[in-house]
């Protein structure tokens, strides 16, 4: 980031794909499964890995870690929260976005578990 608290276009190095989901079903509970995932947008990104809030959690007497990474995007209004985004193979959840500058900056707030 720069002094002013925005990220320099240069900065954006690595190459992400914002997938959608591109045919979800209900299932009897109303529960939405994606059926397959499609590519809404693949731009450029600065990700940033969190220092704290990344950690593990037990479920079903299993442990499963938590990564959190924040990607800085050129301004993009028309990712959601039901998106989700691929990185070195790897699919992070989109969590919140945060707008940054008068149309400058999106900050996807990511995490995944495995």
């Amino acid at each position: 980031m720069s002094s002013t608290g925005f990220c320099e276009i240069g900065m954006l190095t690595e190459e992400i794909t914002i997938q959608t989901d591109s045919n979800s079903t209900r299932d009897e509970y109303g529960e939405v499964s994606p059926a397959s995932w499609g590519t809404h947008a693949t731009v450029w990104a600065r990700p940033e890995w969190s220092s704290t809030g990344s950690g593990e959690k037990l479920t079903d007497d299993l442990v499963n870690s938590k990564t959190r990474v924040d990607f800085t995007i050129h301004y993009l209004s028309t990712v959601t929260e039901v998106m989700r985004v691929s990185f070195e193979s790897e699919i992070y959840n989109i969590r919140s976005i945060q707008r940054e500058g008068f149309k400058e900056w999106t900050v996807l707030r990511c995490e995944k578990f495995g």
